[in-house]
């Protein structure tokens, strides 16, 4: 979400998916901090912020500490805190800072504070120090967590640092485990983090995340965050990542760009862009067979001229149609 708010969509556009899809299942909302900062008196003047954002019942707040549609400036993280951006500009997060901030928006499962701030280009050097504090980050948050009474009903997910290392990895691995034994705090799962921004994971990344996860508790879920692209997520699931955001649908939509493939099969392209001259005067839905709501009322020549018009209606529409898309892609991977 933005700032509790599914991008393009309303609460009653969202419900349409919810009806069709999503009905008898809990949801997830994960709630990115860059978009909250300014809220922490809103939070603490009402229950919870599920009930600010008006979340539908069985739902779940899940809190993390960046955006992955909007990743932020690097370099800012110190060995005391860990730099968010919001409207307003950079605010450094120290653990106390971080866990006070939780404590008012009280979400269901919340991320530790973690030295995510890793690209491919960094040293051995920087890979240690990420983990040094996000081993220091993740003690300092769970002491806080222990004397919260409002986080009784709260989990933690661990976020798992090192960079391109894989003995860094595997040593922030088990620095977590130890953690987890010594403060009991419940943790909901693990975060593989900082990995590269590829449109499509290479054989490479895939190696090195079932590394990683390999050496990681069998009992909870693995999270890996801004990956859509549907071989690198069945790819993933094989090798045991469970859970998955939807970030890559709202960079999708954002880019004027709409999801194609079918499912199961995944024999076609994946993608179109609606900015493409050749389907100017197309007047078959953005995919044929797809029984969401832009496709059954709306053409492709149509999506075109909405944005080319630069309609409001144009990535709500289109974000119907990819949410629709990916969300059933799941339901059968899920089923599958």
């Amino acid at each position: 979400t933005k700032s509790g708010c599914i991008p393009h969509l309303t609460n009653e556009t969202f419900s349409y998916l919810d009806k069709h899809l999503t009905e008898d299942t809990v949801k997830i909302f994960q709630v990115p901090m860059p978009g909250v900062i300014e809220y922490g008196q809103t939070f603490e003047a009402t229950c919870s912020a599920a009930e600010l954002f008006c979340l539908p019942p069985k739902s779940s707040l899940y809190c993390t500490i960046q955006d992955p549609t909007n990743l932020p400036s690097t370099g800012y993280n110190t060995n005391k805190s860990v730099a968010v951006w919001s409207s307003s500009g950079r605010k450094n997060f120290t653990p106390k800072l971080y866990m006070e901030f939780i404590q008012r928006m009280k979400p269901d499962v919340y991320q530790a504070l973690a030295d995510g701030d890793v690209t491919s280009s960094e040293s051995r050097k920087r890979a240690i120090k990420s983990v040094n504090r996000t081993i220091q980050f993740l003690e300092e948050c769970m002491k806080m967590h222990k004397e919260a009474t409002v986080l009784k009903k709260s989990k933690i997910v661990c976020m798992v640092e090192g960079g391109d290392f894989l003995e860094e990895r595997k040593r922030c691995v088990k620095e977590i485990v130890r953690l987890e034994q010594e403060y009991k705090v419940p943790v909901f799962g693990y975060v593989i983090d900082s990995l590269p921004t590829e449109s499509v994971l290479s054989a490479a990344t895939i190696a090195f995340v079932k590394s990683i996860v390999e050496v990681l508790p069998k009992d909870k879920p693995v999270i890996v965050h801004g990956v859509g692209d549907p071989l690198s997520v069945i790819h993933l699931t094989e090798i045991g990542v469970s859970i998955f955001d939807t970030s890559y649908i709202s960079k999708l939509s954002d880019a004027n760009i709409a999801l194609i493939y079918n499912i199961p099969k995944l024999d076609n392209d994946t993608t179109i862009s609606v900015n493409d001259k050749n389907i100017e005067q197309s007047f078959e839905p953005l995919m044929e067979n797809c029984t969401c709501y832009t496709c059954k009322n709306h053409t492709r020549a149509y999506m075109q001229h909405l944005v080319k018009l630069n309609e409001m209606l144009a990535p709500v529409l289109l974000m119907l149609h990819n949410l629709h898309h990916h969300l059933t892609f799941f339901k059968a991977l899920h089923n599958a």
